[in-house]
């Protein structure tokens, strides 16, 4: 699945923001307040709107009238999916809480496919928040399976939007400041175990630093880990060379869990737990994750997602922060590796990064006080003759990065 063409309205400085995506790499370049990280989040509000956390509202989050609104936006997204087109347009209001966190609420989508219904009609699903479901995609498929019974939605239609959810759930993030102090990574990690089995729900407990090492943990341990082998083959020895072995220690614990009921009646429990440590062998050292240093830490984490998660979507802010150029190279050519795999959507500042990619893959950011944030492809702004002279340019005499400080794509 693929995103073709996206649209927003209404969404910070994205007042009407249009443009058609790379189906591989996608790189967004422009200065400071052009709406670069602005343009990656509103991608991203199409997992919110597929998340609970981002869709339902839990008991734990305050009323969502404390909440602070930025208004109501829309977004329409023309997806491909087995060689099937399917636009997509929803109605949203976006709400922030004290942190600063966004969270996604709308009332209904609206599907529409040529190729599959021979129809201009709309297909229209109605969600209403409800506290107890954990995924939109729920809703959906009851929503989907009372209308196929009905025959108001082609199956076909149905299985093309399913598939299209599954892998917007699946869509990763990868923020310019995420991981770049490794000193708020914990020396350990501790998961409940139930059944033989990680507990379900430390799974979503985990977050941020916390998360990653669990996820590397899971990965290297899964029955499957194919994936982690090449993960560990492109960071290792054979590899880039960040670490030399990394290993995890197994501590196994449990405690006692006292409930007291009405009556007055104790309940107790015993829960199993397991203190996972990881363990970073280099250069005849033995550290904790909050002992590597910044770009090693950023690179890891990324290089992590990039090869294990089996996501269709990828979005990434400034792969170039913190990172020297020598590994930003071996980065930027993974990236370029697994954009075949998957749709990789990058901003960035870096004029090295425009070096390893070609004008079709590069998007100008510009930001006008009346229009907001537009984005075009260099190649579709340029004239006819302007683009034979940038070709010539690139074949005889510099890279896209050069071009680019020159001022050659003003």
């Amino acid at each position: 699945m693929i995103i073709k063409k996206f649209s927003i309205q209404n969404y910070r400085t994205c007042l009407d923001t249009t443009f058609e995506l790379h189906p591989n790499l996608s790189v967004l370049i422009g200065p400071n307040s052009s709406g670069k990280t602005n343009t990656l989040c509103a991608i991203l509000m199409l997992k919110k709107i597929c998340e609970s956390r981002g869709y339902h509202y839990r008991h734990e989050y305050k009323n969502i009238y404390e909440m602070t609104s930025s208004g109501e936006c829309s977004i329409q997204a023309l997806f491909s999916v087995d060689d099937i087109e399917l636009k997509y347009q929803t109605f949203l209001r976006v709400l922030s809480d004290e942190s600063n966190e966004e969270f996604v609420y709308t009332t209904m989508q609206k599907w529409y496919s040529w190729g599959l219904t021979k129809s201009r009609k709309n297909f229209s699903i109605p969600l209403k928040p409800t506290p107890d479901e954990y995924f939109v995609i729920k809703r959906i498929r009851e929503i989907q399976q009372k209308r196929l019974m009905s025959g108001d939605i082609p199956i076909p239609l149905a299985i093309a939007i399913d598939k299209i959810f599954r892998n917007l759930l699946d869509m990763q993030y990868y923020s310019a400041s995420q991981f770049t102090n490794p000193l708020k990574c914990p020396v350990s990690v501790e998961i409940e175990i139930q059944d033989d089995n990680i507990h379900k729900r430390d799974q979503f407990k985990l977050k941020g630093h916390s998360k990653l090492i669990y996820d590397i943990y899971k990965s290297a341990k899964a029955d499957d880990s194919s994936r982690y082998d090449r993960f560990f083959d492109i960071i290792g020895p054979n590899g880039i060379n960040l670490v030399d072995k990394l290993e995890f220690q197994e501590i196994s614990t449990s405690i006692m869990e006292y409930r007291v009921r009405s009556g007055g009646k104790c309940h107790k429990r015993s829960i199993s737990k397991k203190l996972v440590i990881p363990q970073f062998h280099m250069k005849n050292n033995i550290l904790s994750p909050n002992q590597l240093s910044e770009g090693t830490f950023k690179t890891i984490a990324l290089i992590f997602y990039l090869v294990t998660e089996p996501n269709k979507i990828m979005l990434i802010e400034e792969p170039e922060i913190c990172v020297h150029q020598g590994l930003l190279s071996s980065i930027l050519e993974l990236i370029k590796e697994y954009s075949k795999e998957k749709q990789i959507i990058i901003s960035t500042h870096s004029d090295f990064v425009l070096d390893k990619v070609k004008p079709e893959n590069v998007f100008k950011v510009k930001w006008a006080s009346k229009d907001g944030t537009k984005i075009s492809n260099i190649e579709k702004l340029m004239s006819r003759k302007d683009l034979l002279a940038l070709r010539e340019y690139l074949e005889n005499e510099g890279n896209l990065g050069e071009y680019w400080r020159s001022g050659g794509l003003e």
